[in-house]
């Protein structure tokens, strides 16, 4: 009878010793995280994508440059007050062109940096990383703040990224509204002689 509570101790320190070590190393279910993650990254390549169209079409922005310094180095006499209000409107609208361009380059910067942070996170996570790439240990609050942060900064930077597309587009509407009247004043100024 002894020999057998002996070995029933045995077992049942064994069993306890067991699910001790497997509830220390349960490793937690991140799918939902890993969701939001994916989405955003998807709502990220989304962004990044219409950015490039920005940066695309502040080309247009040299183009206006060419059409003003030629009117500007080949015009004789006094300009009609129209035609000078619509060419520094159209001067005014290339430095927007130039701006926004280079802003969206930031922003695509921005916008692809903050997407690695969150796919390395994703990583930590699907591996089950007891702690990320900055050795802080990887716990379910540590992971909720690293999520909120996340949709956070990448929210405020995707609406950035909006309103830079956005304003991009309605100053290409300009451009392409503006830019035969201009193209006509520069095609009836001939152009000075060097001597």
């Amino acid at each position: 009878m002894k020999k057998t509570l002996t070995s029933f101790g045995f077992f049942l320190s064994t069993t306890l010793a067991c699910a001790y070590f497997v509830s220390c190393n349960f490793r937690k279910d991140y799918t939902n995280e890993i969701r939001k993650i994916d989405s955003l990254a998807v709502l990220v390549d989304s962004s990044l994508a219409a950015l490039k169209s920005v940066t695309y079409a502040s080309y247009n922005a040299d183009s206006a440059l060419k059409n003003l310094l030629y009117i500007q180095e080949n015009y004789n006499g006094t300009m009609p007050r129209l035609m000078a209000k619509a060419l520094d409107q159209y001067g005014m609208m290339r430095k927007d062109m130039v701006s926004v361009g280079e802003f969206s380059q930031t922003l695509s910067y921005q916008l692809d940096t903050a997407k690695k942070q969150a796919l390395d996170l994703r990583q930590a996570l699907s591996e089950g990383a007891t702690h990320d790439s900055k050795d802080n240990k990887i716990t379910e609050d540590y992971v909720k703040g690293a999520i909120i942060a996340e949709e956070g900064h990448l929210s405020d930077l995707l609406n950035s990224a909006k309103k830079c597309v956005d304003k991009s587009t309605s100053m290409q509407a300009l451009y392409h509204q503006m830019t035969p009247q201009v193209r006509m004043w520069t095609d009836s100024i001939p152009q000075k002689m060097e001597k």
